[in-house]
């Protein structure tokens, strides 16, 4: 069973890779260099950043009242 990550510690990480993406040639690359620094596995903080995108399009397409 996977560990339960506090929220605040995915958006952290998800932040660090975001800030740090210019110096990578690919988003996995930031992300597993993200990870390889904090000691987590990269595929955990490349999927982190694909489900704060899928939350971020279901968000957008949202109707608005």
């Amino acid at each position: 069973m996977p560990k339960k990550i506090d929220p605040k510690v995915k958006e952290r990480f998800v932040r660090q890779v975001l800030e740090h993406l210019p110096e990578y040639p690919s988003l996995t690359a930031a992300a597993e260099a993200v990870a390889r620094r904090e000691g987590l596995g990269k595929e955990t903080v490349r999927r982190w950043l694909e489900e704060e995108n899928e939350i971020l399009r279901r968000a957008s397409i949202w109707p608005r009242r």
